[in-house]
């Protein structure tokens, strides 16, 4: 856990930290917020289509397994700066698991319950603050929040941008090939994980 947050630490150049502003999304508004924000990064991305809501809200992410995780903006009431869903083992499969099941389960054997990183959105206005602020943030308060579970390893379906975020600070491995993936338009995803 450590290695991580100090990975994380040096992301941001930024004296000024937003981990105090890394909230669980509780309520409905907060919930369509993030699911908001997620729409639009995925839309944009073709990651996902249109719809007359305006969210993304899959089912796992109501799960009282997940939390869903809110960067706010600290000076401007209900701005939604950066937001990832945490999903943690429970009785179903986690999405993942629909393209990688063996290298997930040998993930448990080695490791025993792990938990999976989806979701993962940020605001185009920024306001002026930058997105290695905001990707410590945000990161460094998920795993914060996880020291004290027995989760010992995240893993992460995404695209080749954010795979090399989590390759290049957060330390990840690559887990498997690239295959496309239905959650997101079958578009390529590529798995990867790393040590908690």
């Amino acid at each position: 856990m450590l290695k991580i947050c100090e990975r994380i630490l040096k992301l941001s150049n930024d004296k000024a930290s937003l981990r105090d502003s890394v909230n669980f999304a509780y309520c409905k508004p907060e919930i369509q917020t993030a699911c908001n924000l997620v729409y639009k990064n995925y839309t944009q991305l073709g990651l996902y289509d249109t719809n007359c809501s305006e969210i993304r809200i899959q089912n796992y992410q109501l799960l009282s397994t997940t939390d869903i995780h809110c960067l706010w903006h600290p000076n401007y009431f209900n701005v939604l700066l950066a937001t990832v869903s945490l999903i943690k083992d429970n009785n179903c499969p986690l999405p993942i698991e629909s393209l990688y099941p063996e290298e997930i389960n040998n993930i448990r054997k080695q490791y025993g319950d792990i938990a999976e990183l989806t979701c993962f959105a940020i605001n185009d206005n920024r306001y002026n603050i930058s997105v290695e602020c905001i990707l410590s943030s945000l990161f460094f308060r998920v795993f914060e929040m996880l020291e004290d579970s027995n989760i010992k390893y995240v893993v992460a379906c995404c695209n080749r941008k954010h795979a090399v975020f989590y390759k290049k600070y957060i330390g990840a491995v690559q887990l498997g090939s690239l295959k496309n993936y239905s959650l997101v338009n079958n578009k390529e995803a590529i798995p990867v994980g790393f040590e908690i």
